[in-house]
């Protein structure tokens, strides 16, 4: 409700500790500014179908150079505020998302991965 009243589309969760944890109905990741996709730990949060495809399917990325490493652990809501790019994930698709906070995240345009 939030995000709507902000104009946004969807909200994001964040823990008690400011880590970043899942939207309403989509795992998210980002690309920070080393090249490293992170997704959130999926201790706290469901581990979706389409996250973790993307996971399995970042190795050919790396190999192309366009990551450096995958990590599934703690982000935080200021590291996603700072990302390269961020990338929603769910219903077996992904989608950039390109606001946060009102902010751009990596300029405001979709990246490569």
């Amino acid at each position: 409700m939030e995000s709507e009243d902000k104009g946004g589309m969807l909200g994001l969760q964040v823990d008690h500790r400011g880590r970043l944890l899942e939207s309403a109905i989509a795992n998210v990741a980002i690309v920070d500014k080393e090249g490293r996709f992170r997704t959130p730990a999926f201790d706290e949060i469901l581990a979706g179908t389409t996250v973790r495809r993307a996971l399995a399917l970042g190795g050919a990325l790396r190999r192309r150079g366009l990551l450096t490493d995958l990590e599934v652990g703690a982000v935080t809501l200021g590291d996603a505020l700072r990302a390269r790019e961020m990338i929603g994930f769910g219903g077996g698709g992904a989608w950039p998302v390109r606001r946060l906070n009102g902010r751009p995240v990596g300029g405001g345009r979709p990246g490569p991965v």
